[in-house]
């Protein structure tokens, strides 16, 4: 071989191996799998707060670990395809920012870890055996409502006794109608017991919300 034509091939091989090598890196990385029923404008401090609890404990991005991050920008049934698709990349776990996006991330996966805040009962959804063992692979936080409603109105009552009545806004239809019925049922229950009167604002949006206030507003003025 001639020397130029060495010093050609040699020259070649050490530019090709650093692109390989990085390669190579990339993909042996744990990939973390993060998923919101949201944008990525939606509480960017979320996913900022991870990343600095994971410095915070040592680990580097790009070294230790990559996030791969999937957003359904408001459209809940996509959430299935892209949990999917994280599960298809190799995700070691799921992050999963609401309970919609637990829900479709435990659809797509009984064996990748799952972690969220959890607002609904998982063992009611059957998401967990119970709250002690929930065994599967969902963990995380649960924000106990059809407990907290209750406690909430009690201590409405005791800082206002003199309250009658209680606004409340839900969504009939979310995250199911059974749950939201239940949630209901709970709430009616405890403001029985308290001689509180709920009056349900169904909404699904900010607009609605908006009609709905105002038209509350009036009738109230008219009562007094």
């Amino acid at each position: 071989m001639r020397r130029r034509e060495f010093i050609r091939l040699t020259g070649g091989a050490a530019a090709a191996w650093p692109i390989a090598a990085r390669a190579q890196l990339t993909q042996s990385v744990p990939k973390i799998g993060w998923l919101k029923i949201q944008g990525p404008l939606h509480t960017p401090e979320q996913l900022r707060a991870f990343r600095e609890g994971m410095r915070a404990l040592g680990m580097i991005e790009g070294r230790d670990f990559v996030v791969e991050e999937r957003y359904a920008d408001g459209d809940e049934p996509r959430l299935q395809s892209l949990a999917a698709e994280l599960i298809g990349l190799g995700v070691k776990v799921i992050l999963a920012t609401s309970q919609p996006s637990i829900a479709a991330a435990w659809r797509a996966t009984k064996s990748v870890p799952v972690i969220g805040r959890m607002v609904d009962d998982p063992v009611t959804d059957g998401i967990a055996q119970s709250l002690a063992r929930p065994g599967g692979n969902v963990t995380g936080v649960y924000t106990m409502t059809e407990e907290m409603n209750p406690k909430r109105l009690a201590l409405l009552k005791e800082v206002a006794p003199a309250v009658g009545h209680v606004d409340v806004l839900l969504r009939q239809d979310f995250p199911t109608e059974g749950i939201a019925k239940r949630d209901w049922q709970n709430a009616e229950l405890a403001a029985h017991q308290l001689e509180l009167e709920l009056f349900a604002f169904n909404v699904h949006t900010a607009d609605e919300l908006q009609r709905r206030l105002i038209r509350h507003q009036r009738m109230a003025c008219k009562a007094s």
